[in-house]
């Protein structure tokens, strides 16, 4: 887990470290932890870690064992479906809102090349990590907290319990060039096109989660009504 955690807040650092862990898999749903390994792991009491844990128990990501430990909660269709419906309603919309008010895109982009040399250099959680940002960037373009903070809610629900986006027909490659398209139309300032390629990305990995955590098939019409804008 890197260098024994030391000052600012332990709590936010323990909290992200598991996440991060759980983002690279290497804690993963179903398999009990225990708090004290946690901690000796981070080089932090056990206080923190509890804290932590108690507030990732509370946002539904883990569960608590009395005397045992936690494990991660499993993602569930449900889960899947609630969080990119939310997505699909605010990340399109910020997505056009970002190509139109023609913001400072230096971060943007340097997300985007983060993504693409996690990706060549096979870095899954530096992937996952790019991805993260830049579409925290996108919401941030758009200029509206609140909204940025629903999407960040919903995104971590799933994403904070170790799933992946990479899949036999996202491959990295492709996941890339997915992102390419939602950035270059923000650069044209063409919001229809940002929009719509937000829209078609954030769909595609939707529905591979989906049919994942199901039974092999994507739920008929589960974005029905999310993520169509109206002029």
């Amino acid at each position: 887990m890197g260098e024994p955690i030391v000052r600012e807040s332990l709590v936010d650092q323990v909290r992200a470290r598991i996440r991060d862990e759980m983002l690279a898999g290497r804690i993963v749903a179903g398999q009990l932890y225990g708090a004290n390994g946690i901690a000796t792991q981070l080089g932090v009491s056990r206080t923190p870690v509890r804290e932590a844990l108690l507030q990732m128990a509370e946002a539904g990501l883990v569960e608590f064992h009395p005397s045992r430990g936690f494990t991660v909660i499993p993602v569930s269709v449900d889960d899947v479906r609630a969080t990119f419906q939310v997505r699909l309603a605010l990340e399109v919309a910020a997505a056009a809102r970002a190509a139109t008010d023609g913001g400072d895109l230096t971060a943007l982009r340097t997300h985007f090349t983060a993504l693409t040399t996690a990706a060549t250099d096979g870095d899954h959680l530096g992937l996952m990590v790019a991805d993260r940002l830049f579409h925290d960037e996108i919401l941030a373009l758009a200029g509206n907290p609140r909204a940025a903070k629903a999407v960040r809610d919903a995104r971590d629900s799933i994403f904070g319990r170790g799933v992946s986006v990479d899949s036999p027909k996202q491959s990295w490659s492709y996941l890339v060039e997915e992102h390419r398209q939602i950035l270059e139309p923000i650069e044209a300032g063409d919001p229809a096109a940002a929009a719509e390629a937000m829209r078609l990305h954030l769909k595609s990995t939707a529905e591979e989660l989906l049919a994942f955590h199901g039974d092999g098939t994507v739920p008929e019409g589960w974005d029905q009504a999310w993520g169509h804008l109206t002029r």
